[in-house]
């Protein structure tokens, strides 16, 4: 038994499984780290979850540009943000640059440059539009970290607004960089090797501020106990360097390769935009992987406040230990823990306090049946109101009440087993009943 656990200990050690940040993990624990990411790409679906974000990104980016637009303008000049867009010509495909050039021309016309209350007005109403896609991300989040959404609907949409704002703040800060910068020094007079190295070095300014803003989003968004910062700060590092590399590669294939505007006609510009969205969200997604595997990684508290053990933590990742490569690093000898298999993957968790289940699909489909099910209740009882009202006869009394509850009991139940095909005939039955009524109202209006 000694010798079984001096084994364990040295496997434990040479695996990460007790570092308290991440540069304390050694190669073989990256590894593991970096295997699991791989596996937790197809496990979590991160490239429909990532669609997803793209398309209420796409919906929400132009109510985030005129709140971007008038909380600039009122210190600078709003055609300053269609500038600071010009100089990012190497980094967003000519098409979608057009795309946003055009919007931005059609806010800076029409946009106020006092303060009011009209314009204060316009600003949280922009804003409440903008949240829209940083709440799907926050959800997207929540799939990566495996949790379930608890926040209420206030807490939720004051993150999500905060966030939101925050975000906008950061593209303040980045038009003022890339765009104000330049012009200041100028006014000052000084040398042209100074104005060069600030001009230069204005961009990795630039690159730590997205960065941060991202670090900000990994720690707050998902619905868990916040982790410590030098847990999302490496996956903040990656997914800037990919988006950068990722965003010039698709820019120089759209302008050299593609032919998107012949497939697409006068489409091409949108599906352009949201095929570079949906390479924005799927590499925020993947860093987000990356920091999830890494407190997965090792059995230390990674959340902020005191210590809690494995299984009070309140966050699935820390509350569990992930599969490692060789299957003898699995689990300990100890009566105080023990392994069990989640979606493929072999985790350590404390026996007194089980892991929250792991999100998946189908949860997904449970959830999307679970909010769409009172909405069916309501038109099935609908119909059945004005089938019984349409006879000549009355009702048939308690016993059809019986025979009614238990037919949406029945059929409730298979709608929560096979969730996604029973949405689909639901959506097709609510417009049979309602064409249908219509046409029986106009009918009977005719006579």
């Amino acid at each position: 038994m000694v010798g079984a656990t001096t084994e364990y200990a040295e496997q434990h050690a040479c695996r990460g499984r007790s570092a308290t940040r991440p540069q304390e993990i050694p190669a073989k624990g990256w590894g593991d780290v970096l295997l699991r990411v791989k596996n937790e790409l197809s496990e979590d679906k991160l490239t429909v979850i990532a669609a997803g974000v793209a398309f209420y990104a796409l919906l929400a980016i132009f109510p985030a540009l005129t709140a971007l637009v008038s909380i600039y303008g009122l210190v600078a000049d709003p055609a300053d943000v269609q500038q600071q867009l010009n100089t990012l010509s190497g980094f967003i495909p000519a098409e979608a640059q057009t795309l946003l050039n055009d919007q931005l021309s059609s806010i800076t016309a029409h946009s106020q440059t006092a303060l009011g209350v009209g314009v204060i007005g316009s600003i949280l109403l922009a804003l409440w539009g903008a949240t829209k896609g940083l709440k799907t991300l926050m959800e997207a989040l929540n799939v990566v970290y495996d949790e379930k959404e608890t926040r209420g609907f206030l807490k939720l949409n004051a993150t999500a607004l905060i966030l939101t704002f925050g975000a906008l703040m950061l593209g303040v800060i980045a038009i003022g960089l890339v765009v104000a910068l330049p012009a200041l020094l100028g006014n000052f007079g000084l040398g042209a090797d100074v104005r060069t190295w600030v001009s230069l070095l204005r961009w990795p300014v630039l690159a730590f501020v997205a960065m941060l803003g991202l670090a900000v989003v990994y720690r707050y968004g998902p619905s868990r106990s916040q982790p410590r910062w030098h847990w999302v700060s490496w996956g903040a590092v990656l997914a800037t360097v990919l988006w950068i590399a990722a965003s010039v590669g698709f820019s120089y294939y759209v302008s050299n390769f593609s032919s998107y505007n012949e497939t697409y006609g006068s489409l091409g510009g949108v599906v352009v935009f949201l095929m570079w969205l949906f390479i924005t969200a799927f590499i925020i997604l993947l860093g987000a992987e990356l920091n999830a595997e890494m407190e997965h990684q090792t059995r230390a508290d990674t959340t902020e406040g005191g210590y809690q053990p494995l299984g009070q933590r309140g966050a699935y990742v820390a509350d569990t230990v992930g599969k490692s490569s060789g299957h003898d690093a699995s689990s300990k000898p100890s009566a105080d823990n023990h392994s069990s298999d989640r979606g493929g993957q072999r985790v350590e968790t404390n026996s007194y306090e089980p892991a929250q289940p792991k999100s998946s699909g189908a949860g997904a489909g449970h959830r999307l049946m679970k909010s769409i099910l009172p909405l069916l209740q309501l038109i099935w009882s609908i119909h059945q109101t004005e089938r019984h009202l349409s006879r000549s006869t009355p009702w048939a009394g308690e016993r059809e009440m019986r025979d009614y509850d238990h037919d949406w009991t029945r059929w409730s139940e298979i709608a929560k087993r096979h969730p996604v095909p029973v949405t689909l005939i639901g959506i097709g039955l609510a417009w049979f009943l309602f064409s249908h009524g219509s046409r029986s109202q106009s009918f009977t209006d005719e006579n």
